[in-house]
């Protein structure tokens, strides 16, 4: 693996209680493997914005956009599958086509967020609360390996688009019992 990444982020502060923040990352990413001939080349580029304001000293609000990647692989588990079925059976269309997978590519989100973080009750009472909504294009996902029941093997997917909220409670009910509830729902649509 060769990589050379870049990565920087600026936060300014005005007097209106407002936070900006800017950020990326730039990577330039090469693979070669021993049991391919094949390797990967990527130059992703992260990027983040993050808007926040403390309306109070008791009050934040914030929105961010921010975008995110994994890098892609070779499979050498499914390799090694490939070839222990062509040892006893030979090669064939269904070790031709898994041939395709063994090389899988990078995956990339893009995320929306806006939510609120406040204290109650003097302190007592935290309360955090989003709703978002992610965007996952080429999915690196596990798939169940024909070849060998039980393993699995990386491929790329479709994508999904999810949209969520959360909301997580601490309530400090003496200084030994504190009670927290987190809760979240989302929606998720697997893209084929």
């Amino acid at each position: 693996v060769d990589e050379n990444s870049l990565c920087r982020e600026l936060t300014y502060e005005n007097l209106d209680n407002i936070e900006v923040t800017i950020g990326v990352r730039k990577h330039d990413l090469e693979q070669t493997f021993t049991t391919s001939t094949r390797g990967t080349e990527d130059s992703p580029t992260a990027e983040k914005f993050v808007l926040s304001w403390t309306a109070s000293d008791d009050l934040l609000v914030y929105g961010s956009y921010a975008t995110g990647y994994r890098q892609g692989n070779f499979d050498n588990g499914l390799l090694n599958s490939i070839q222990q079925f062509e040892g006893f059976m030979g090669p064939g269309p269904i070790t031709d086509n898994l041939r395709q997978s063994l090389l899988f590519e990078g995956d990339e989100v893009e995320n929306m967020e806006i939510g609120l973080k406040t204290t109650l009750m003097d302190g007592t009472v935290m309360i955090q609360a989003s709703v978002y909504q992610t965007d996952w294009n080429d999915m690196i996902q596990l798939v169940a390996n024909p070849l060998n029941p039980g393993q699995f093997y990386n491929d790329n997917s479709g994508g999904a688009e999810i949209d969520g909220a959360e909301l997580d409670s601490t309530a400090l009910i003496t200084d030994r019992i504190k009670i927290r509830h987190a809760a979240d729902d989302k929606d998720e649509e697997d893209l084929k």
